[in-house]
């Protein structure tokens, strides 16, 4: 699969257009992959005036956000916490990024330091080639608890791809998942565009694994994804980052899940429906 080459090729002249444009080399279109400018005409559907909008919009906010700067921000101490890898690739050749929820605690970090350090992976990822094609997107649920819930934090993520990452993802599983969140999704769908819906997948453990051993080689998953590779978080479910006294009721989680992401996501990608 050799997505970003068909993409380039298939809106070459609008890619052309883009990068000639005034206002846009003042706002550094030159940080923007060929493929990066192709995407935002697939998410507009091929209109361009929409598209050249949405590249403003992003370039704008790559220049607020100080992209060039995160890049040599040091988030040694997130990193360490491993909540956020890189992996794969799939058999076709998609990069993979796993989040472990379990890993994942709002009150470590400010908020802004979690965005800032969520960007620069995806950053990294892209300047070295391996975010090139769409990203298969693993939300790893295995040892959640209530402290480790963040739907504001998710909430930005999603704005982070919808808005800024246009057509960047394949296809994203989350699991384990029970009855509750999975008919709790069928309300949270509808407050997001029919695209990214569509792209979600909410999976019990079994089904999961049988999904992904479909998608990846087993040498480039790790165990605890089903594969070879050694994984620091083998013992995740086991032992708790948090105090071991609390309990974990799936769904009761689950419930509070679904009841703060419909809070949260409620504007989120209204302007993409």
């Amino acid at each position: 699969m050799f997505v970003a080459q068909s993409l380039i090729e298939a809106h070459s002249e609008f890619i052309e257009k883009s990068r000639s444009n005034e206002l846009f080399k003042s706002l550094n279109i030159a940080a923007l992959s060929d493929v990066d400018i192709a995407r935002f005409l697939v998410v507009c559907k091929g209109k361009e005036d929409a598209a050249l909008k949405r590249i403003e919009a992003t370039l704008n906010w790559r220049k607020s956000f100080d992209i060039e700067k995160l890049m040599s921000e040091d988030f040694s101490e997130i990193e360490s916490t491993c909540k956020l890898k890189v992996c794969g690739p799939t058999k076709s050749g998609l990069p993979i990024l796993v989040w472990s929820a379990a890993r994942h605690r709002p009150t470590d970090f400010p908020m802004e330091q979690n965005i800032r350090y969520f960007v620069q992976v995806i950053e990294k990822g892209k300047r070295s080639g391996v975010f090139k094609e769409p990203l298969v997107f693993i939300n790893d649920r295995t040892g959640m608890k209530r402290s480790n819930m963040d739907p504001k934090l998710m909430r930005n993520i999603v704005i982070l791809f919808s808005a800024h990452y246009p057509e960047t993802l394949e296809v994203a599983f989350n699991f384990p998942s029970g009855k509750l969140l999975t008919v709790g999704w069928n309300v949270i769908k509808t407050l997001i565009s029919p695209a990214n819906a569509q792209k979600m997948q909410f999976l019990s453990e079994k089904e999961f694994r049988a999904q992904i051993l479909e998608l990846v080689e087993p040498e480039n998953l790790t165990k605890r994804l089903g594969g070879f590779i050694p994984d620091d978080m083998a013992n995740l479910s086991k032992v708790s980052l948090l105090d071991p006294k609390e309990d974990v009721n799936a769904d009761e989680i689950d419930e509070k899940i679904v009841a703060e992401l419909v809070k949260e996501l409620g504007d989120v990608d209204a302007d993409s429906k």
